[in-house]
């Protein structure tokens, strides 16, 4: 559990502007969506180096949004799976 989590989540909610909470450490792949309980979109890479289950998020992000693009080695490739983040919820 994140130390201090509540006081974060409070600051992400009183923050609309911040759209994207990008963090670490967990080495677990995530992509969370929590716009409708006013919280940011989570993102976590998960771990690159991990020779199974290694993955990472390409972000491209534009005027209008962002796309999310999560890569896994699990497969013996590379596979990506796409995903478009509007600006507006």
């Amino acid at each position: 559990m994140l130390k201090r989590g509540s006081h974060l989540r409070a600051i992400l909610e009183r923050n609309p502007q911040i759209r994207l909470y990008i963090h670490g450490h967990t080495h677990r792949h995530c992509i969370a969506d929590l716009r409708s309980s006013n919280l940011p979109i989570v993102l976590d890479s998960g771990s690159t180096s991990h020779q199974k289950i290694g993955s990472w998020n390409l972000i491209d992000i534009a005027s209008t949004g962002c796309t999310v693009q999560p890569y896994y080695w699990q497969i013996g490739s590379a596979e990506a799976l796409n995903h478009w983040i509007s600006k507006d919820p």
